[in-house]
C-alpha cells in the first residue's frame, strides 16, 4: 500500500493551488469537475434511497419461496453503505477543491515498473487470502459451481459425465442448477462454454484451483499497465495510475476471490488489447485466437461486445489483410461455440432468445448496474472517466474505441430481460473494466489542467488509499456475511459420515443452489432434494441408503440461512 505514494510527483515544483488562469477561465474549466462531483453525489443518494425502499418490499426480502430476487436483496443490503461512501467522497472532494487546501509536493524516487509489480502481487495476495477468509473457499453461485463441476468432468478425460442408472428416474432430485441433462445419453454436463472450466481443470490437477482467479486478477493489473504504456509511451507514471485504479477497485479484488469466469474475461480482454496494439509485431496475429478463447470462456457476449469497436476499426482503416484474417478466425470460433451449444445444451434450439426483450423493469435494472459500477470501483474512477469521455476527440482513435466498447457493453443490457442475480459489483461489465480504466487515465490529463498536478496527485492518491482502507474492507464484510451461511451449510452437508443427505430447498433462501454433487456421483454423501419427491422415490432411497441424514428447517436456520422463520 505504501507503493501507492508514487502518485505524489517526482521533483515537481511546489504548486499548491489551482493553475493560474484568466478570470472566468478557471470557473469554466472547473465546471465539469463540479458537475461530475455533484452528479456523483446525487446518483449515490438516489441509489441509497432505492436500496432503503427495496428493503421494505418483497423484492428486497430474502424469501425462501422467491428464488429469483437475490440481485435486489444484495443491492438493498449492501449498496446504501457503499454508495454512502461514494457520496461522502464526492462531497469532501468538492469541499477540498472549493477551499483550495494547500498540498505539499513530495519527491519520491521509485521505479514505476516496480510499483506496478507490487500492485499486481498485492492483488494476488488479497484475492488469495480473501478466497479463504471472505468466501470460505466456497463457490457461492450456481455459475461458479458449474465451472468446478465441468472441470471435474474434464479431469476424468470426458466431456460429459454418465449418471448411474439408479438415479436416472430421479435426476431432478440431485441435479445441480445450470446442468444440462441428456436422458438419451444418460449423462449431464455444464450448460456453459468450456474454456474457463478447462482452465480450472488444469489448476485442479495441480491442486491450485483457488489461485486461478487471484492469478488472473494480478495478470489484469500487469496488462492494463502494459496497454497504458503502449498508448502513452513517453509517460512512465500513467501505467502506474492505471494499475492502481484497477488494483484498488473492490469489484476487481472481490471478484478475483470467487470462482466466476469474469476475472478471466477481464484478463483475456486486456491481453487481447495488448496484442492488438502491436500491429507491427508478429504477436498481433495472435489477437483473434485469444479472442476466440475469450468468446468460449463461458458466454460469448462479453467478449463480443468488448471487441466489436476495435474490429470495426480494422475495416474503417482499410486494413484488409488483418480484417480478413480476424474475420476467418472469429467466424471459426463462433461456429465452434454454436456447435458446442448444439451438442451440450439441450435447450439451445428453443427458448434461447427469450432472455432478450425490453420491458418496464430493464430501465430500473440498468440504473442499478450504474449504481453498482459507481459503488464498487475505486473512488477516483468515476470522476476521471467522465473527464476522459469529455476529451475523447483529442485522444487517439484507440481510446475512442475503448470508450465505445464501454458504452456498447453497458447499453446492451437494456435489451436483456433478466438481471445478473448473484454478483459483486456489475459483473456483466467486468470484462470491459480495462477499457473504462484507460478512459479514466485519459481523464488524468484533464484533471491536471483543471486543478494542477500536485492537487490531482493528492486527490487520486487519497481516493485510492480510501478505496483500499475503507471501501474494500466494507465490501469484504458484506460478501462474507452473505456467503458464510451457505458455506457452513455446504460443509455440514458434505462432511457427514453417511451415504445420503436430504433437505427441502424451499425451506431456505436459494436453497436449491446447495444441491451440489460430484458429476459421477462417486463421492459421498450425495445431496438430495425433497422437492419434488414422490412416495415411491422416497421408498427407493430408503431401501438403498441406510446411512442417511435429513436436515430440517431448524438445522438450516442454525447455520444462518434465511428460512421462513427469519428474515
Amino acid at each position: 500500500m505504501l507503493s501507492l505514494m508514487i502518485f505524489a510527483p517526482v521533483a515537481e515544483p511546489p504548486v499548491n493551488q489551482l493553475p493560474t488562469q484568466a478570470p472566468g477561465t478557471a470557473s469554466r474549466n472547473m465546471l465539469l469537475v463540479w458537475m461530475t462531483l455533484g452528479a456523483l453525489a446525487l446518483v449515490a443518494d438516489a441509489g441509497i434511497g432505492l436500496g432503503l425502499w427495496l428493503r421494505g418490499t418483497w423484492l428486497g426480502a430474502a424469501d425462501p419461496f422467491d428464488g429469483y430476487n437475490v440481485f435486489y436483496v444484495l443491492f438493498s443490503r449492501n449498496e446504501p453503505w457503499g454508495l454512502g461512501l461514494v457520496a461522502a467522497f464526492a462531497v469532501l472532494t468538492a469541499l477540498w477543491l472549493r477551499r483550495q487546501v494547500p498540498v505539499h509536493p513530495r519527491s519520491l524516487k521509485v521505479r514505476p515498473g516496480l510499483v506496478v509489480v507490487l500492485l499486481a502481487v498485492g492483488t494476488f495476495v488479497l484475492a488469495a487470502v480473501g478466497n479463504d477468509l471472505v468466501f470460505h473457499r466456497y463457490a457461492l453461485s450456481a455459475d461458479e459451481n458449474m465451472a468446478n463441476f465441468q472441470a471435474r468432468i474434464f479431469l476424468s478425460g470426458h466431456l460429459r459425465a454418465v449418471v448411474p442408472a439408479f438415479w436416472e428416474p430421479m435426476i431432478h432430485l440431485i441435479r445441480p442448477t445450470h446442468t444440462s441433462y441428456f436422458p438419451e445419453l444418460h449423462s449431464w454436463n455444464s450448460s456453459y462454454l468450456p474454456v474457463y472450466a478447462a482452465m480450472r481443470a488444469l489448476f485442479m490437477f495441480l491442486s491450485l484451483e483457488d489461485f486461478l482467479n487471484p492469478m488472473l486478477g494480478a495478470i489484469s493489473v500487469l496488462t492494463v499497465a502494459a496497454v497504458t504504456k503502449k498508448i502513452w509511451p513517453d509517460d512512465n507514471w500513467k501505467p502506474v495510475i492505471a494499475a492502481a485504479l484497477l488494483a484498488s477497485s473492490s469489484q476487481v479484488l472481490v471478484m478475483s476471490m470467487t470462482a466466476y469466469a469474469m476475472p478471466a474475461h477481464l484478463a483475456f480482454n486486456l491481453i487481447w488489447l495488448w496484442l492488438y496494439l502491436s500491429p507491427e509485431k508478429r504477436r498481433f496475429w495472435l489477437t483473434p485466437f485469444v479472442g476466440v478463447a475469450a468468446l468460449a470462456l463461458h458466454q460469448p457476449f462479453f467478449h463480443a461486445l468488448f471487441a466489436t469497436p476495435f474490429l470495426f476499426r480494422l475495416v474503417r482503416e482499410r486494413r484488409w489483410r488483418a480484417s480478413f484474417f480476424f474475420a476467418v478466425v472469429y467466424v471459426a470460433g463462433v461456429i465452434a461455440c454454436v456447435l458446442w451449444w448444439h451438442r451440450f445444451l439441450p435447450t439451445f434450439d428453443h427458448g434461447a432468445i427469450s432472455v432478450f426483450a425490453v420491458h418496464r423493469y430493464t430501465w430500473v435494472i440498468q440504473f442499478v448496474y450504474l449504481l453498482l459500477l459507481v459503488g464498487w470501483l475505486a473512488f477516483p474512477v468515476p470522476l476521471l472517466a467522465v473527464l476522459g469521455f469529455a476529451r475523447l476527440q483529442r485522444e487517439p482513435a484507440f481510446l475512442r474505441d475503448a470508450a465505445l466498447s464501454c458504452l456498447l457493453t453497458f447499453g446492451f443490457y437494456i435489451f436483456v430481460r433478466s438481471d445478473q442475480a448473484h454478483g459483486w459489483g456489475d459483473r456483466y461489465f467486468h470484462g470491459t473494466l480495462g477499457c473504462l480504466i484507460l478512459v479514466a487515465v485519459s481523464g488524468w490529463d484533464s484533471l491536471i489542467q483543471r486543478i494542477g498536478k500536485v492537487n490531482a496527485s493528492a486527490l487520486v492518491l487519497a481516493g485510492v488509499t480510501l478505496a483500499l482502507l475503507v471501501q474494500f474492507p466494507l465490501r469484504c464484510m458484506q460478501a462474507e456475511e452473505f456467503v458464510r451461511p451457505y458455506a457452513i451449510a455446504n460443509e455440514k452437508f458434505h462432511t457427514r459420515d453417511v451415504d445420503l443427505v436430504g433437505f427441502n430447498p424451499l425451506l431456505a433462501y436459494y436453497g436449491a443452489d446447495l444441491i451440489r454433487n460430484d458429476p459421477f456421483l462417486r463421492e459421498r454423501p450425495i445431496v438430495v432434494s425433497f422437492f419434488p419427491m414422490t412416495t415411491r422415490e422416497a421408498a427407493l432411497l430408503q431401501s438403498k441408503f441406510h446411512a442417511r441424514k435429513i436436515f430440517s428447517e431448524n438445522d438450516l436456520a442454525s447455520y444462518g440461512l434465511f428460512t421462513s422463520g427469519r428474515e
